[in-house]
């Protein structure tokens, strides 16, 4: 047997410029991500890898190399929360 789960509904983003943080669904892709950053704030940025089509949860899982590393860390290191809901 096979069994297929839709998790397309787990793809939000909301980012909270004051706060400087954002909420983001674990089947985001990185491009999404970059996407919704650059529609709310021009002086925003994260710290994620180069391949717009790579999940956040794979991302985050792997640490987050990316080109922003040097200055900023790995993606994983400017996570402040893990929050996980089961179906």
């Amino acid at each position: 047997p096979f069994v297929v789960f839709d998790l397309f509904n787990f793809s939000e983003v909301a980012i909270d410029v004051d706060q400087k943080t954002a909420w983001v669904g674990a089947v985001t892709i990185i491009g999404q991500l970059y996407y919704r950053i650059s529609q709310t704030s021009k002086t925003l940025a994260f710290p994620a890898g180069a391949c717009p089509t790579v999940g956040v949860g794979g991302l985050f899982s792997g640490g987050g190399y990316g080109p922003m590393l040097r200055k900023f860390g790995l993606a994983a290191d400017n996570m402040i929360a893990e929050d996980t809901h089961f179906l």
